[in-house]
């Protein structure tokens, strides 16, 4: 053990031991200090860390929320805008289809008018006709 007091002591009395030894003196406390706000420091971050951290989950949550309910609205919207179209679809076929009865019965009523009016006058058609020959016939036969 003297031995190694004694190598100490050589150390020590070397420059450079001496400047560790100075240093320590010196530096020691404010070392110290140093170890101590960087340890404050630390902790400090790793609390602002952990805020931030929780702050985002916070955030992520909210965004989500807020994202189902536009989409939950917007799907709602959409479903309204259906079922108005389809009533409003609803609507016009039955308009349409009022409309088309209404203009087939127009037409068949206009046809069995216009065929019975054909009728008509090809049958004065006829019987002028019939009559016009029975002229031409007797002033046919007159003139034999």
């Amino acid at each position: 053990m003297e031995e190694k007091a004694k190598n100490d002591k050589a150390e020590n009395k070397t420059p450079q031991g001496e400047i560790s030894i100075i240093r320590n003196i010196l530096m020691g406390q404010f070392m110290a200090e140093s170890d101590d706000s960087f340890g404050q420091l630390k902790k400090d971050l790793s609390n602002t860390d952990h805020r931030i951290s929780q702050r985002i989950d916070e955030l992520e949550s909210s965004i989500n929320n807020r994202f189902a309910d536009l989409e939950a609205s917007i799907n709602e919207r959409f479903a309204k805008m259906e079922a108005e179209h389809n009533t409003a679809l609803t609507t016009l076929e039955s308009k349409m289809t009022k409309r088309f009865e209404n203009l087939e019965e127009k037409l068949s009523t206009t046809t069995i008018s216009l065929e019975g009016k054909i009728d008509e006058i090809s049958m004065r058609d006829k019987a002028n006709l019939g009559e016009m020959l029975a002229q031409m016939s007797s002033v046919l036969m007159n003139k034999k």
